[in-house]
């Protein structure tokens, strides 16, 4: 077997110093003719788009603004008013109280005194009140005899 290629056997080195002159080819990109859009077509696009905004607009429900509520009377907004809670009772929840008071359905609370928080953690930095403290350090605990540590 007279084969170069094979391990343990020599090369021929005439035949491998002869190195052509076009080793690495050149780059050359093939160009594509990109056609611009026409004008119809890009006009086209534009309606397209504001049609569809337009229809999805015009899905959305739309909600009457205080104001507009205020000066319908207070005879149709009773009547709203327990339409909507007898639709949706969780909506009814919300509307109830002053709404000067109310905000984001967060109620005001009075500010508990310093002197009546408890510590919940070892190094006292967060503190509840009496009860909440009891209650949160019961939870903790049932927890830990579960095998969940609270961080």
């Amino acid at each position: 077997m007279n084969n170069p290629g094979l391990p343990g056997e020599p090369a021929n080195l005439s035949e491998v110093t002869e190195v052509p002159v076009d080793d690495i080819p050149e780059a050359v990109r093939d160009r594509q003719d990109i056609k611009p859009r026409s004008r119809w077509q890009v006009a086209l696009l534009i309606i397209g788009l504001l049609a569809i905004g337009g229809i999805t607009f015009s899905l959305i429900p739309m909600e009457p603004t205080p104001e507009a509520q205020s000066k319908s009377g207070e005879a149709t907004s009773s009547q709203s008013n327990t339409e909507a809670s007898l639709q949706n009772p969780q909506a009814s929840l919300n509307n109830t109280g002053n709404d000067g008071d109310n905000i984001l359905g967060h109620l005001p609370y009075s500010e508990v005194l310093s002197s009546q928080l408890q510590p919940i953690t070892r190094d006292g930095r967060i503190k509840l009140e009496a009860a909440a403290a009891r209650k949160y350090k019961a939870m903790a605990a049932a927890a830990r005899r579960q095998g969940v540590i609270l961080v």
